[in-house]
């Protein structure tokens, strides 16, 4: 009964011509090829039924063709999409909040939808409870159209915002596609092995004009105040500050080194409890544009030392530095991974960063602090994995490892799972080190841990760690 019910779901799935590489109706054969056994076990053919096209897959023990499906047209773009340089199948927009502009959630039809919904959420900085939705929200305007009772493409509309995805909305409106396979309502892949996080987690989340306006208005209460007055910026340095604005939106910004400076001086110079909003655009600039990594300050100082000093970031640990500020810091530094000169200044201070950073958890009581420490040190990772060598994946999963053992934050934890996994994969060092810094603890959020993603992210990486 339970093989018949599985028959019956996986036919009354289609499957995208162009999954299959395209259908030429004129050279399909009939019904009758059906007559005929297969060649070999698991073949797929397509025969002409009428009208339509269906897919048979040929079962060697059971000596029939099993119904895969009907062939359709593909229900996503027929021509690849670019995004950030690379080709997608598909480039779908999703709403976070109404008047802000859509993010780009990328996606290839080959991908794991819990991998590119993973690798979004946390791109993004969005939180990972929402990681059904969107992976669900990716399966259904995906290639696959379910054709049973009550099945819509209901494609997401970029110009419209039909079907788009909103996070936190209720399970009934985001209608998740249901799971023939295993019978819920949503979508478990197949095991196929862990695959590492390959591109660095960006927060490009921001208002750049509100961020500029708090600014402002920061600046005017200092100059009010007769003891704060020599630090307030002067008319050409707001102007210049000002132009800042853009920063945080669809597009990156443009970022001149005048306007940097002048931003860094207020970073640099504000009383601690008036320096966030200039740290959010450090950050949001970090992320945008090579200037911070490249611009020397008047002392020598570069992007690293910089940052550390005007969030307090590295001194956590020890004075128990503004968090919102250490927050700010600890995102500018892996914000500056997304570009090629900023992952280059990031790498060569890396020793710094890590003695920066050492013990921070600790002394974190923000959840988004401890969520932005744990993205550091998975960009970390990442980089060690495209630059460095055995030592350089040790250093990161030692930190990493004490770090995973004292947090209870999912969103933390699922960064430093995928530490181990991205070092593991590439080092053999670090996989028979991460065996014994952190087995025990990556097999207890297999099964303990809060959310699906770190469950299966763990257990992803336990097996990872277990083979041979």
């Amino acid at each position: 009964a339970q093989l018949r019910a599985f028959e019956q779901a996986n036919a009354s799935y289609a499957v995208s011509s162009k999954t299959l590489g395209g259908v030429d109706m004129a050279r399909l054969p009939g019904v009758e090829r059906l007559d005929r056994p297969g060649d070999r076990n698991q073949q797929v053919i397509m025969v002409k039924d009428g009208a339509s096209v269906t897919a048979y897959q040929w079962e060697q023990d059971a000596a029939k063709w099993t119904k895969v499906g009907e062939v359709v047209d593909a229900v996503g773009q027929t021509q690849k999409q670019v995004f950030e340089g690379r080709e997608y199948d598909y480039v779908f927009d999703v709403d976070i909040q109404e008047g802000a502009p859509p993010l780009k959630l990328p996606f290839n039809a080959t991908e794991n939808p819990y991998s590119a919904a993973q690798a979004f959420l946390q791109r993004h900085e969005l939180s990972l409870d929402h990681i059904d939705t969107v992976a669900s929200f990716i399966i259904k305007n995906a290639d696959g159209v379910h054709l049973g009772p009550d099945s819509s493409p209901a494609y997401s509309d970029p110009f419209t915002g039909g079907s788009r995805y909103v996070p936190g909305q209720s399970a009934s409106a985001a209608q998740p596609t249901h799971d023939p396979f295993t019978g819920g309502n949503r979508y478990v892949p197949a095991a196929a092995g862990y695959v590492p996080p390959a591109a660095v987690v960006v927060n490009r989340k921001a208002n750049g004009a509100a961020v500029v306006a708090k600014l402002a208005e920061f600046n005017a209460l200092l100059a009010q105040d007769a003891a704060t007055a020599g630090l307030a910026a002067g008319p050409a340095d707001m102007a210049l500050i000002a132009e800042l604005a853009a920063l945080g939106g669809p597009a990156p910004a443009p970022v001149s080194e005048a306007a940097y400076g002048a931003l860094l001086r207020v970073a640099r110079t504000w009383p601690a409890a008036r320096r966030f909003p200039a740290l959010d655009l450090l950050r949001l600039a970090a992320a945008d544009s090579p200037v911070p990594a490249t611009f020397r300050c008047p002392d020598g100082s570069g992007l690293v030392a910089v940052v550390g000093e005007a969030s307090g970031l590295f001194a956590l640990a020890e004075s128990g530095a503004n968090e919102v500020n250490a927050m700010m810091g600890a995102r500018a530094l892996a914000n500056a991974c997304a570009t090629a000169e900023g992952a280059a200044a990031v790498w060569a201070a890396r020793r710094d960063v890590l003695a920066g950073l050492d013990g921070a958890w600790a002394a974190a009581t923000n959840k988004n602090l401890a969520t932005a420490l744990a993205t550091v040190y998975l960009n970390l990772a990442i980089l060690a994995a495209q630059k460095g060598d055995d030592d350089d994946g040790l250093a990161i999963l030692s930190a990493a490892s004490r770090f995973l053992a004292c947090t209870d934050n999912p969103d933390a934890q699922l960064r430093l799972v995928n530490v181990f996994g991205v070092l593991a994969a590439k080092f053999q060092l670090c996989k028979d080190s991460a065996r014994v810094l952190g087995d025990e603890t990556i097999v207890i959020l297999g099964i303990q841990g809060k959310t699906d993603a770190v469950k299966q992210a763990a257990k992803d990486v336990g097996a990872l760690l277990t083979a041979q």
